[in-house]
């Protein structure tokens, strides 16, 4: 609702909020108030899905690093969704393609159908027991192996009931 983001404090239980002041040129604040997502790695740096990017938000630091389509860092700027892996990446969900960001945040590889997704649009993404990465799509599930580097797509011709997910 463009409201964005509310921290809550349990011990204080009060909420302290994150807006950006779209009045103001700071690169150190929300990309967006329309906040799609958000999710927490395992060093405590919160990441904010946008319909203009994507935000890491070290608490700490208090300070913002952006990733988007204008700095080459994300396939398309609505984030439909992220997951923090068991390895420290990132997986970014957009509406035109998949982005994962190394650990170290340095390097960033992305994914299209050209790479074996059935589909750009990536609405979901899970972790198995193995380390792959399982994808939900608007034509089928795919599974990414980060041994090979490679997609298994799954269809309705597979048994799906459906190619599409919400």
């Amino acid at each position: 609702n463009g409201g964005g983001i509310n921290i809550y404090d349990p011990e204080s239980e009060t909420f302290e909020y994150i807006l950006r002041d779209e009045s103001k040129d700071d690169p150190n604040q929300l990309i967006d108030n329309y906040c799609t997502i958000a999710c927490e790695d395992h060093t405590g740096v919160f990441w904010i899905g946008t319909f203009r990017g994507l935000c890491a938000y070290d608490k700490t630091l208090n300070r913002f690093t952006y990733y988007s389509l204008q700095n080459g860092n994300l396939p398309n700027n609505i984030v439909f969704y992220l997951k923090a892996d068991s390895k420290g990446k990132i997986w970014v969900g957009t509406q035109n393609g998949l982005a994962c960001i190394q650990a170290d945040r340095d390097q960033v590889k992305m994914y299209s159908t050209l790479e074996g997704l059935p589909n750009s649009l990536i609405l979901g993404i899970e972790e198995d027991q193995n380390d792959n990465i399982w994808l939900v799509t608007n034509h089928g599930l795919s599974m990414y192996n980060p041994i090979d580097d490679s997609f298994t797509n799954y269809t309705t011709s597979d048994g799906l009931y459906t190619n599409e997910f919400k």
